[in-house]
């Protein structure tokens, strides 16, 4: 396995949610891989001046929406992740799951950068190869 690619990270994701990702990857997902390496006092400060410098590390090609989808938009979704089964791996927001292999769908805001998740579901192996996630044909 590989790592995800750091890559102009700072266009694909928040800079707030990868310090707290940084500082302890088990509070946001309990099924992480990704062990905690930061300790002590200090872990918090260290966690977003490492956020920090990852966000710098931005592309110019991504450019942030500048409103909300349309309703038209939102129904299209909805009929997607569910046609698609997205439920067999992710849990929706508010919804609690036994299952370990699921993630959850109440931190997408928070974690993608505005405007870039059509293009992470456009091909979602772009920065990990490992991705569990189905690859489009």
């Amino acid at each position: 396995m590989d790592a995800p690619s750091f890559e102009n990270i700072g266009s694909r994701r928040n800079r707030d949610w990868m310090a707290r990702w940084i500082e302890n990857p088990k509070a946001l997902r309990p099924t992480a891989s990704m062990p905690s390496v930061l300790h002590g006092p200090e872990a918090k400060d260290n966690a977003h001046a490492i956020a920090t410098y990852l966000a710098s590390l931005k592309s110019d090609g991504v450019q942030s929406p500048t409103k909300e989808p349309s309703a038209e938009q939102s129904a299209t979704g909805k009929r997607l992740f569910e046609s698609l089964h997205c439920a067999a791996v992710i849990t929706r927001p508010k919804r609690r799951t036994t299952k370990s292999v699921k993630y959850p769908l109440k931190q997408v805001r928070q974690k993608f950068a505005p405007g870039t998740l059509p293009v992470f579901l456009q091909k979602p192996e772009a920065h990990y190869a490992w991705i569990r996630m189905p690859i489009s044909s």
